[in-house]
């Protein structure tokens, strides 16, 4: 929840998750929207409720998503598996934006960002360019700010479960199957009460629908509203706090999706269709025979 102070991580968070709350058809609209490239992709509100619906369910989507490829070749490794699992692995920033960073640079107190030539130049950094220096000082920033997040987070009491339930995932052969189908199929009712107590923890990992959270108001569905207002509220001020640097951040955003959509317009040439085969009409619409023509 860092936002725009990590972009590797938002770049992830609006590709994957802010994309889906958006809608695919008026995404992609605003993100071809070259009169004004800095402007919100939508509005702040839905942004804020994005954050809070990835808050509210990260946890538990990251257990079933362990669950259902721990069997698979593609295996997720995550931060909370072991340490020899995880090293020398590939984070998904750099599996889905290649070598591009983006540079978010300090503009002087008062000064308003404008998306003129020189300073798109500014914001998209590849070691192919001539400013590679930049580009490994920028990189060795973020990979600095991602290894703090994740010494912040070591201390914290979900990260140590989520660890303890992805060793346990680990040793469970079942783990692949499907949870709810498990406790149905149970042949005892100790392995259908070890299962129900499984399924319980995972729904515990919900921040704001946990059913065994007694601040939860049965009113609104499951949801805490108390709770989940007052953190909407939070993320609203963070994204209006965060002004010329977000505008910096939507316009490398965008230019990034005209690059991608560049160069797939050019790997993508159409092949050229193969010419008609011109049709009988005599005899697949009018049905009448071939007339045989003979020299008199």
């Amino acid at each position: 929840m860092m936002g725009i102070k990590c972009p590797p991580i938002y770049l992830i968070f609006y590709e994957y998750f802010y994309r889906s709350s958006i809608g695919d058809t008026p995404w992609k609209l605003s993100c071809n929207n070259t009169s004004d490239i800095t402007a919100p992709l939508n509005t702040l509100q839905l942004e804020a409720f994005s954050f809070l619906f990835l808050k509210n369910n990260y946890f538990a989507w990251l257990l079933q998503a362990k669950r259902k490829l721990i069997k698979s070749k593609k295996k997720l490794v995550t931060d909370y598996d072991p340490f020899d699992q995880r090293k020398n692995k590939k984070n998904l920033h750099e599996l889905v934006w290649k070598k591009v960073e983006i540079n978010l640079y300090d503009l002087d107190e008062g000064t308003i960002f404008e998306a003129t030539e020189g300073n798109r130049k500014k914001l998209l950094l590849s070691p192919e360019e001539p400013r590679d220096l930049l580009y490994t000082v920028v990189q060795d920033q973020y990979s600095s700010k991602l290894d703090e997040i994740r010494m912040d987070v070591q201390g914290d009491s979900m990260y140590q479960k989520i660890e303890h339930l992805m060793q346990d995932l680990a040793k469970d052969k079942d783990a692949d199957k499907d949870l709810e189908k498990q406790i149905k199929e149970a042949q005892t009712p100790e392995l259908k009460q070890k299962l129900k107590e499984r399924r319980d923890i995972l729904r515990s990992l919900r921040v704001y629908t946990n059913v065994l959270n007694e601040h939860q108001d049965e009113q609104s569905k499951g949801w805490s509203m108390a709770k989940s207002s007052e953190d909407l509220c939070r993320f609203v001020e963070m994204l209006e706090q965060d002004g010329e640097k977000a505008k910096q951040f939507r316009a490398a955003y965008r230019l990034i999706h005209m690059l991608k959509m560049n160069e797939g317009s050019v790997s993508k040439k159409r092949k050229s269709a193969p010419p008609p085969v011109p049709v009988n009409y005599k005899t697949k619409i009018w049905k009448m025979e071939e007339v045989e023509i003979v020299e008199l």
